[in-house]
C-alpha cells in the first residue's frame, strides 16, 4: 500500500506543517543564507529579481524551469505571510539554482542579449547585469499541448510550465534518468517524488478535485506529452524544408545543436552512431526524402525507431513510484 501511495499528493495541513523527509533529497543541494527571512519569502523575491534583471535586457519569450518555475506555481495557492514548512524543508535541501529555457534558435542571441563573453556563453551560466542571481539558459521548446502559463511573483509577471508537463518531465526522468534536455544522464533524485506530489496537491487545490480527479486528468494528458516530447522538433525542421532548405543541411543543423559540435563532417555517419545500425534504411528514407512531408513521416518513423513500447501513464507513474520508493528505503538504511 505505500508504495501505491508514495507519490500520492501532500494534503494541504502537511505543506503548511511539513512532513519527515530524508537529510538529503537532492545529489547538490544550497542552502539559502536569508538573513532569517522565510526560504519560500526570499524565492519568491529573487525569481521576481531576476526576473527584472532579464527583462532589462531582452523582450525574448523564457520560462523558469525547475525549482523555482515550481516555487512560483505553488505560490498562487499560498495566503498572504503564510509559511508552508514543507516548502522551507524543500528549499533546505534543493540546489536552488535558476534555470531559464529558451527557444533552441534564440540562445545565442539572448545570451548576446546579456552581454556574455564566449567563455560565459559557452558554459550558458552566468550572471545578467547588475542581478545577483546566476542564471542557467537552456534551449526549450514550448510543448504544443502544454503552453508556458504566466503568473505573478512579487508583482511581476512570469511564465512557467504547466504544472502537467512539470509532473510528467519528473514522472519521466525517473523511469528514464538518461533522457534529458541537453543529452546527459542524471542520477535519479528524491526531490522529484517530492515536487510531484506537491504538484499534485496544487492541481487539487487549484482546481477543487479529489485524488482521484488529479489521476485521471494525468491520465489523460499524457498521451498528448508523449506526442509533444517524441516528435518535439519535427514540425520545425519539416517547414524549414517545405521552405527549400537542402534535407543534409537541416539534419545537420539539428546534430550540431544536438551533439553541441560546430561541424557535421558526415550526417549518415552521425545519425547511424545516434540510432545504430539497424536504422540504416529508415536513415536513408530519411536523407532522401524529396518533400517535407516525405521528410516528416520518415523522420517519426526514426524516433519510433529509437523510441520501442510506450508506458501509459500508469505503466510510468508505477515506475517512477517504485524507484521513489526505493531511493527512500536506501536512504533510511544510511
Amino acid at each position: 500500500m505505500q508504495d501505491k501511495l508514495s507519490l500520492a499528493p501532500y494534503s494541504w495541513k502537511q505543506i503548511i506543517n511539513g512532513v519527515k523527509l530524508p537529510e538529503k533529497i537532492s545529489s547538490i543541494s544550497n542552502n539559502l543564507k536569508t538573513g532569517g527571512e522565510l526560504k519560500f519569502d526570499f524565492v519568491i523575491e529573487q525569481t521576481a529579481n531576476a526576473s527584472k534583471a532579464i527583462r532589462t535586457r531582452t523582450n525574448n519569450k523564457l520560462v523558469f524551469l525547475g525549482g523555482m518555475g515550481m516555487y512560483a506555481t505553488i505560490n498562487e495557492l499560498r495566503r498572504s505571510n503564510q509559511q508552508l514548512m514543507l516548502l522551507e524543508q524543500r528549499i533546505s535541501g534543493g540546489k536552488n539554482d535558476y534555470d531559464i529555457g529558451v527557444h533552441p534558435d534564440k540562445l545565442r542571441s539572448i545570451m548576446s542579449d546579456f552581454d556574455w563573453g564566449e567563455k560565459t556563453k559557452k558554459l550558458q551560466r552566468g550572471r545578467v547585469g547588475d542581478g545577483s542571481q546566476m542564471i542557467d539558459i537552456m534551449g526549450r521548446g514550448e510543448l504544443p499541448h502544454f503552453p508556458w502559463r504566466q503568473t505573478e511573483v512579487a508583482g511581476r509577471k512570469i511564465l512557467v510550465q504547466a504544472p502537467e508537463e512539470m509532473i510528467f518531465e519528473k514522472i519521466t526522468a525517473f523511469v528514464n534518468p538518461s533522457a534529458s534536455h541537453n543529452g546527459e544522464s542524471r542520477i535519479r533524485e528524491v526531490k522529484w517524488g517530492i515536487d510531484i506530489k506537491l504538484l499534485k496537491t496544487y492541481l487539487m487545490m487549484k482546481n477543487s478535485w479529489s485524488e482521484a480527479n488529479v489521476e485521471k486528468h494525468l491520465t489523460e494528458r499524457w498521451g498528448e506529452y508523449v506526442e509533444d516530447t517524441k516528435y518535439q522538433g519535427v514540425a520545425e525542421l519539416s517547414e524549414r524544408v517545405a521552405k527549400g532548405e537542402g534535407v543534409g543541411e537541416v539534419v545537420a543543423d539539428a546534430l550540431k545543436k544536438r551533439l553541441g559540435k560546430e561541424q557535421i563532417i558526415d550526417v549518415r555517419q552521425e545519425l547511424l552512431g545516434i540510432f545504430g545500425q539497424g536504422a540504416e534504411t529508415c536513415i536513408q528514407a530519411l536523407l532522401s526524402s524529396t518533400s517535407d512531408r516525405e521528410f516528416s513521416a520518415n523522420l517519426r518513423s526514426l524516433v519510433n525507431l529509437q523510441a520501442g513500447a510506450e508506458l501509459n501513464y500508469e505503466q510510468a507513474s508505477q515506475k517512477a513510484t517504485t524507484e521513489y520508493t526505493k531511493l527512500l528505503e536506501d536512504l533510511s538504511k544510511n
